[in-house]
């Protein structure tokens, strides 16, 4: 879904997609690489803000995972607050690109004010597809644990907590260490 954000009426616009939607479903599941049994709703507002668009609301992503420790099949639930800024692209003008001259093509410098937010496509248009499959890619974790917060083993137990590693006990018995005594030369 495209949003020109130039038109946006003053009270914003109302978004609410599930899995149902092909756009959405497309973006989440592009996001997480294709996971089996996704479900997913969000329920978010998209108005007017800093010259760009501020994306905001609430949503809910689970799918099927597997644990990244033990193997098990897990199911996964992320969600909570979103809360999204995209301005115009500073480099999109000629003047900003004459600049910033140095820098490879497709590349430019950022300000530190610059850093927490997204960039609008040219002529104003925010897709909310990227705006989606952003906000879950912040949601996912690194790795996915049994015993992480949001994660349901399908099977119900756990990842087996691993014995600890043994420390030296020593040669075994009946055996002796025959390099040992060995010292290198000086």
């Amino acid at each position: 879904m495209r949003v020109v954000v130039s038109q946006l009426p003053a009270v914003g616009v109302p978004v609410r997609v599930g899995a149902d939607v092909p756009w959405a479903a497309h973006a989440v599941a592009g996001a997480l690489e294709q996971p089996a049994g996704l479900a997913f709703h969000f329920d978010l507002r998209v108005d007017a803000a800093a010259g760009g668009a501020r994306v905001h609301g609430d949503g809910e992503v689970a799918h099927d995972a597997t644990c990244d420790r033990c193997g098990a099949p897990v199911r996964c639930t992320l969600g909570g607050a979103v809360d999204l800024l995209y301005v115009p692209d500073p480099g999109s003008d000629a003047e900003s690109r004459d600049a910033s001259g140095s820098a490879a093509a497709g590349e430019r410098a950022l300000s530190g004010d610059q850093l927490d937010v997204g960039f609008l496509e040219a002529g104003g248009i925010l897709e909310l597809g990227a705006a989606l499959a952003e906000q879950v890619v912040l949601w996912a974790p690194m790795r996915i644990l049994c015993t992480d917060e949001g994660v349901r083993p399908s099977s119900g137990a756990g990842c087996a907590p691993r014995p600890p590693a043994p420390g030296d006990a020593g040669p075994a018995p009946g055996r002796t260490r025959p390099f040992a005594g060995l010292r290198l030369p000086e």
